[in-house]
């Protein structure tokens, strides 16, 4: 009874178990291509094809000496202001405690200066982070952690902001995606969770990893549906086959 118990388990099972096959292409879970909307002569690359980068870092950047300048210059402008403005406070808050027994327009003399000198305090802080705004978009910096991918540009070529121009393409370094193409007529099977076993090209050993993402429409052209599954250490642009454990 036993040994015809596990032998109807063994049958139903493969009934309802399918296997469906599948190519994939790696591809960065994060993936960027990265200009920069000013104009001007590449001064300086930090970086080549091939080097990691952390979020932040500054990857190349334009001749900015004018804008650095001008930086400085709004600086020492705003720390001008701020003396004006403490000094404005000082003489209105002396004159605000005896306004009672001083002449009203004396006194509104100070107060409309002190409102003058925190005007223009504003204003200079306003003109200082509007400087750095325009120094900063010279500057070319990493919008993630990833691996640079391709260098199109050298120092000394010319960036033109109203021509948008991609200067470097940064890759994700440690996760990519496998995005599997599967035969549109296994829509009603496919679902997150199941499990895919796949060889990449180049590579005797098989790995396995777990549906992430299942599209939800077929390709009109291959009449291909799309299935995500996350993966670690290959490299983008590898490609390979496998299977998908479905019920």
């Amino acid at each position: 009874m036993k040994k015809i118990l596990v032998t109807a388990v063994l049958m139903f099972t493969a009934l309802h178990a399918q296997n469906i096959y599948a190519t994939f292409d790696v591809e960065a879970e994060k993936a960027a291509e990265l200009s920069l909307t000013s104009s001007g002569t590449i001064e300086g690359i930090n970086i080549d094809v091939g080097s990691r980068v952390k979020k932040g870092d500054i990857l190349l950047w334009l001749d900015n000496d004018d804008m650095k300048e001008a930086v400085e210059l709004a600086k020492a402008q705003l720390e001008l202001a701020r003396v004006d403005a403490k000094f404005a406070q000082r003489n209105f808050e002396r004159y605000e405690k005896v306004k009672n027994v001083i002449d009203a327009g004396e006194y509104d003399r100070y107060a409309s200066a002190y409102e003058t000198a925190k005007s223009r305090l504003h204003e200079a802080q306003v003109n200082v982070r509007y400087k750095q705004a325009l120094l900063e978009k010279t500057i070319l910096r990493a919008p993630f952690d990833g691996v640079v991918s391709d260098k199109p540009v050298e120092v000394g070529d010319v960036v033109s902001g109203a021509m948008i121009k991609v200067l470097l393409r940064l890759q994700s370094a440690k996760a990519n995606t496998l995005k599997l193409k599967v035969d549109q007529k296994y829509w009603t099977k496919l679902k997150p969770g199941q499990t895919f076993r796949y060889r990449v090209d180049g590579e005797t050993g098989q790995r396995e990893g777990k549906v992430s993402i299942v599209y939800p429409t077929a390709n009109n052209a291959n009449r291909k549906i799309i299935v995500e599954v996350p993966a670690k250490g290959i490299v983008p642009g590898l490609f390979g086959e496998g299977e998908i454990e479905a019920d």
